[in-house]
Parts: structure tokens; sequence; C-alpha cells
């Protein structure tokens, strides 16, 4: 089991700096939390991860290990003092692996390019609800990398049907 733990900007019509953050499951591309604000901290990203946690709900792996970037909201004695009491490992990026967070870097630009813009963000008030319903399209949209399953069937265990596949592709063409 591996999460991806990143933030990313956006800015509102009103010019104001948001930041979402995000955490997604490694396997199954799928949002686990999120949240948004004017600032990011270490106390922010203890409760996104509580968030991602708490959703996984009873079937609660042995451990996890959680990639991050090395962000000081990330890196701190509030968050490694919360892992501390979880099955989490944090890793930090180009760190302590050889690889990028580019996992989630990929879910950040398709949330933004494909869902958020496409929708102003009229002012912090109002970004919750336009990220949240992205991030519900987001987790149901099929993906090429699940064989066309969305993140959603792909972490709740559906496993890909190749013939079923053959034959919707078979019908659209009709």
């Amino acid at each position: 089991e591996a999460w991806h733990l990143d933030a990313t900007v956006l800015f509102t019509e009103s010019h104001e700096r948001l930041y979402l953050q995000l955490i997604i499951d490694n396997f199954s591309r799928r949002i686990l939390s999120w949240d948004i604000a004017p600032s990011i901290s270490g106390e922010r990203t203890k409760g996104l991860i509580k968030k991602a946690f708490a959703s996984i709900g009873s079937c609660s792996p042995d451990q996890i290990d959680l990639i991050v970037d090395g962000g000081s909201e990330n890196n701190n004695r509030t968050v490694s003092a919360f892992l501390e009491e979880t099955p989490i490992r944090k890793f930090i990026a180009k760190v302590d692996v050889s690889f990028s967070n580019s996992m989630i870097e990929a879910v950040n630009k398709i949330l933004k390019y494909q869902y958020i813009f496409r929708s102003p963000i009229p002012d912090a008030e109002h970004a919750p609800i336009i990220v949240g319903r992205s991030i519900h399209l987001y987790n149901d949209r099929p993906h090429y990398a699940l064989s066309g399953l969305t993140p959603n069937q792909t972490y709740d265990g559906i496993l890909f049907d190749k013939d079923a596949y053959r034959d919707r592709l078979l019908k659209g063409r009709t």
C-alpha cells in the first residue's frame, strides 16, 4: 500500500491564493482525501492524513508508505509525531527514495486542467464546492492507465473484464 501527498496552488477570480492538498492511493489513483485552505501547515497535513486513514475503514493495511515532497508542511514535528502512532512510513521523494512524486503531480494536472479550471472559482467560499465536485468527477472517470476502470472501481477491487470491454466497444461503434 502506497500513498502520495502533494499540494498545489489555485487562484480565485478575486485573486485569493488557495492551497489544495491531496492524498492519492498509488494503485488505484483514487483521491482519498483533500483539503483546500489559504495556507498549509503541519496541522493541515496531519488532518489530511487522518481523513485518508479514516477513509480506508476496517481494512487497514499493516503498513502504508506515504511519499511526500520536501515541503515544510509535510516534514515537521506535528506530522512526525502523528505518524509514529500509525502504520504509515513517510518517505521524501528524491531524498529517501530515488524517484519523484510524479504520480500525484499527474493527478494534480488532470484535476486542475480537466476539471477545476473549467469552472472559475469566484472566491474562497466557493472553492470547496468546485473542488469537491471536480474530485468526485475525477474519481468516477475511466482512466486509460486503469484499463478503462475508474479510480473508485479499482480501489473497490473491481477487475478489468476484457470481454465486457470489447462488447462495449462494439456497441459503441454501431
